[in-house]
């Protein structure tokens, strides 16, 4: 019998005492109105009871078990779960049961610890992670145990755990016989930022990253560059956020910063995908590097006005490879966003040059084809330095020939339809049509 059977019987069997009139002689305080704390998400399975255990946030502890490998990981995370699970500040319960006496409770009713038990650690996450886990606080005994396979299961189990207590006062909680087997329904669940539209100080980042975790989203997809400001600090060309960012003292991400937005997003199982949106959405680019984007003409000559990253320049692919070539060092996820999206075509139209590189290549008068052109050739040096990546579904559209591994990222309507098409295709995909705010 599994343990997930074990707690149907004893509902059973407890529901048959109720009903019958039989006492319920057990070591553990039976509640007639239990408050079944809530778990969000909700878990694949769960069972509860209304048998409750003290807790005593003073003497609690989590132990992992002698067989779980150490992990640095779980350390901080325990640390930093000692306090979310018992926090002072959480609302009451609208009853008190009537047996409650601290000063007198026999040991039997109290449970002490948390035991976890870990089979793999892990230091990043990825794709693929396993983040499948069980929780059982014993129906028989004061005993609660979390099991997982990965260090990512540990963690979606303690933020878990820390939803199953009652606050009672700021020392004191109930947590209720329980047994729940859960794991993600989708591998990404992703939260998106923009820094360069309005800039994020690094506390509110990883502010954000608390959210998430509570949450159990596991991706922070980081639009770290945009028309408006390059906060991002290049090593190798330091003068895009010198000139493209909104203050480019206060207002950057260094190297360092980065690592630790990146440090903090793992230790609480989320992955940190970067956005570098090419050919659109680069007028920040070209504060340092003009000749990076393609000069807009009117009557013939320069307006002084810029659009789109120039795809006509060999200068511009030399550029792109040393730059995302840095991008992939600095971050480790296997995969980088590389946009795609909203290409305006209005200053590519203007520029003799292009139009000259378009003959050239025979597709004078089709801009979609010299937007698919250009996403071609980034998406091929990027896979050069072993990473896969995210487009937005205009590449796509456009016939850009992407890898097996690309994951096609839907963010306009029809989207049923899109979806189709890509999955069609044999692509993943990602979903966030139904969330954009303009829509």
């Amino acid at each position: 019998m599994t343990n997930a059977e074990k707690y149907v019987v004893a509902i059973l069997l407890l529901l048959h005492s109720v009903v019958s009139g039989d006492e319920i002689k057990t070591s553990r305080t039976v509640v007639e109105r239990p408050v079944a704390s809530t778990v969000w998400p909700l878990p694949q399975y769960i069972a509860t009871l209304p048998v409750w255990y003290f807790v005593d946030a003073a003497t609690f502890r989590f132990r992992t078990s002698a067989k779980t490998p150490q992990c640095d990981v779980i350390t901080d995370a325990i640390k930093r779960y000692q306090r979310l699970t018992f926090l002072p500040d959480c609302p009451r319960l609208r009853y008190q049961p009537q047996d409650i006496a601290w000063s007198n409770t026999p040991a039997a009713q109290t449970l002490h610890e948390l035991e976890i038990r870990m089979k793999t650690c892990e230091e990043l996450p990825h794709f693929d992670m396993d983040e499948h886990y069980t929780i059982e606080v014993s129906v028989t005994a004061p005993e609660a145990r979390l099991r997982a396979n990965t260090t990512w299961g540990v963690l979606r189990g303690l933020e878990t755990f820390s939803q199953l207590m009652q606050t009672v006062n700021d020392t004191h909680f109930l947590i209720n016989a329980t047994y729940i087997e859960d794991r993600p329904r989708f591998s990404h669940r992703g939260l998106l930022i923009d820094s360069s539209r309005h800039f994020l100080p690094l506390q509110s980042i990883v502010q954000t990253l608390d959210a998430m975790a509570y949450n159990k989203m596991n991706v922070l997809h980081w639009h770290i560059v945009d028309d408006q400001s390059f906060p991002y600090v290049s090593s190798r060309f330091p003068a895009m956020s010198e000139k493209g960012a909104y203050d480019p003292t206060t207002h950057v991400y260094s190297p360092k910063a980065i690592r630790h937005v990146i440090q903090e997003a793992a230790a609480r199982g989320i992955r940190v995908i970067a956005e570098f949106d090419t050919p659109g959405h680069t007028l920040s680019w070209g504060k340092a590097y003009p000749d990076l984007l393609t000069s807009c003409f009117e009557h013939g000559s320069p307006d002084g006005t810029y659009g789109p990253i120039d795809p006509s320049k060999q200068g511009t692919y030399i550029f792109l490879d040393q730059f995302f070539q840095e991008a992939a060092d600095v971050f480790p996820d296997k995969y980088i966003h590389l946009g795609g999206d909203e290409v305006s075509f209005d200053c590519w139209r203007s520029n003799p040059n292009i139009t000259a590189f378009m003959e050239k290549l025979g597709i004078e008068g089709d801009y979609d084809k010299l937007e698919q052109t250009y996403v071609q050739r980034v998406v091929d040096l990027v896979e050069k330095f072993q990473k896969s990546y995210f487009v937005w579904q205009e590449v796509f559209d456009n016939g850009v020939q992407l890898a097996e591994e690309s994951i096609v990222h839907v963010w306009k309507e029809p989207h049923k339809e899109e979806m189709w098409n890509v999955t069609n295709m044999g692509f993943r995909t990602l979903l966030s049509s139904c969330w954009y705010l303009d829509y």
